[in-house]
């Protein structure tokens, strides 16, 4: 599968997704409520994420490293609960912004969408599976876990262009 952006740009370049109906044209912009929501929601996993990765590396800035050992297991459970609420939050969020969208029947936004909802489904599996794993395999879900939410901020910020 490849970047998001990549599909993104290659999606939106295509003539086809161009040619939006005039009622597309004269409908009112995406929601920006609900995107400014969708960007606070990736914005909070980032930040956990990075605790989180925090946490794995031993740089967690402030805490002695016996207290560290003593709060990582309890504070991982809480980090990976946050995690799991945003994902929730953003599929709820993404779905409302589904139903406007298609009741606008612009083809741009919609792929737009569809590439979003693709990414957020792909997170999420990266996300239960960082709960099972460990060491190097770990680190390496996080940072995938990472990249994926940066092309999914990049994503929500192209609807932005929409209410241009």
């Amino acid at each position: 599968m490849g970047s998001v952006l990549r599909r993104l740009a290659a999606g939106l370049g295509s003539a086809s997704l161009w040619l939006a109906p005039a009622a597309a044209a004269a409908a009112p912009p995406v929601s920006p409520p609900l995107l400014a929501k969708l960007e606070r929601d990736v914005a909070g996993a980032l930040a956990h994420l990075h605790v989180l990765r925090a946490g794995e590396s031993g740089t967690a800035s402030g805490i002695d490293p016996t207290t560290r050992v003593a709060l990582g297991a309890h504070e991982e459970r809480v980090l990976l609960a946050t995690l799991k609420a945003i994902f929730r939050s953003l599929t709820q969020r993404l779905a409302r912004l589904q139903e406007e969208i298609r009741a606008r029947r612009d083809p741009r936004i919609a792929q737009v969408l569809w590439i979003v909802r693709e990414e957020l489904g792909r997170l999420g599996e990266l996300l239960e599976r960082l709960e099972r794993e460990q060491g190097t395999a770990r680190e390496r879900t996080i940072a995938l876990l990472e990249r994926g939410l940066v092309q999914l901020d990049g994503a929500t910020a192209a609807l932005w262009t929409f209410d241009r």
